[in-house]
């Protein structure tokens, strides 16, 4: 797969050297304020910043963590103004890396927070989906890191698929892009031919697309859909929530759905060389980015957690089916 081309020489530059950027200019008078992540690593939440007369409307919030606000202010204050400046919050989606300070900002400042009302079940819902996958006890023992955080709060104002927002000469219409979480959103500006596609779209790395444990659900799905949708735009430029900017978001997202296609078609293989398996040897016999037996624990359980959801997909194209004992067993159907 081809990587799309960074639209900005200084971020790309800077990914590449493992450093975080400062806060700057992307898009005429829009800034991205890179937030570092707490526990170290290049993987910053790019936040951005769309400026008015009537003060800045922020996309996306970082970690709650005072590095986070920190960087915040610094950010802002590089663009003309101050935290109390800060007049919206939009939320991308509910992971505690994009609405992490929203609800301070709100509580300080004042800010009227906007997302859409759909919210990512809770690590435990998702933790419960582990043991009929199969996977042995000793690798739930080990859950991921996690910071302390609050829950992604209540929005004032729901943002609605296909809502507009107008904020100074800006115009963005809100793109529901469920996938990565129910109720993600992207940002499209018509007249910019810009999208700011949060963990959507990525420039190197494809976004985890897990089982949500809801019933019915069927996460790729969604994904694949919402991919097809933002080809679909008039996008050249994508701002996206990690990394950095790239140029031609549509051919990313039919990049990046032919990945998933090509995975969906080895899980279906295996399936058939070798009936009546667990989603946990699935997942261990895969290629993945790093040889299996070195990613932590939490990386693996993430990587259950997407196998699940490929899973799913089949199962919903009717190509696959499991047993309803626990561990779920999977064979083909073809």
């Amino acid at each position: 797969m081809t990587l799309p081309r960074a639209a900005s020489a200084g971020q790309f530059a800077l990914w590449n050297q493992g450093e975080v950027p400062e806060a700057e200019p992307v898009l005429d008078d829009v800034w991205c304020v890179p937030l570092p992540p707490p526990h170290g690593g290049r993987h910053a939440t790019l936040s951005y910043l769309f400026p008015a007369p009537e003060g800045f409307l922020l996309l996306d919030a970082g970690w709650d963590h005072p590095s986070n606000r920190t960087a915040l202010r610094a950010g802002v204050a590089r663009a003309g103004g101050d935290l109390a400046d800060i007049r919206h919050v939009v939320l991308t989606h509910a992971h505690p890396d994009h609405y992490g300070l929203a609800a301070w900002l709100r509580r300080e400042h004042g800010a009227v927070v906007r997302a859409y009302p759909d919210r990512l079940p809770g690590p435990r819902a998702l933790d419960a989906l582990l043991p009929a996958c199969g996977v042995p006890e000793a690798e739930r023992a080990a859950p991921p890191p996690r910071l302390p955080t609050p829950a992604m709060p209540a929005a004032d104002v729901p943002l609605a698929d296909g809502a507009v927002l107008r904020w100074g000469d800006h115009e963005l219409t809100a793109v529901l892009t469920p996938g990565h979480t129910p109720g993600h959103v992207c940002l499209y500006d018509r007249r910019r031919a810009a999208i700011w596609t949060g963990d959507h779209l990525l420039p190197r790395i494809s976004p985890n697309v897990s089982a949500y444990a809801v019933a019915g659900a069927d996460p790729l799905g969604d994904y694949l859909r919402s991919l097809e949708r933002v080809a679909g735009l008039d996008a050249r430029m994508a701002l996206p929530g990690h990394e950095y900017a790239f140029l031609d978001p549509a051919r990313r997202a039919r990049d990046l759905a032919a990945g998933h296609q090509e995975r969906l078609a080895a899980i279906a293989a295996a399936l058939a060389r070798r009936p009546g398996v667990t989603c946990w040897e699935i997942t261990a016999a895969l290629p993945w980015s790093r040889p299996w037996a070195v990613n932590p624990g939490w990386v693996r359980m993430a990587a259950v957690r997407e196998t699940l959801a490929h899973l799913i997909h089949l199962e919903v194209a009717g190509r696959a089916r499991r047993t309803a004992a626990q561990p779920q067993l999977w064979s083909s159907t073809e």
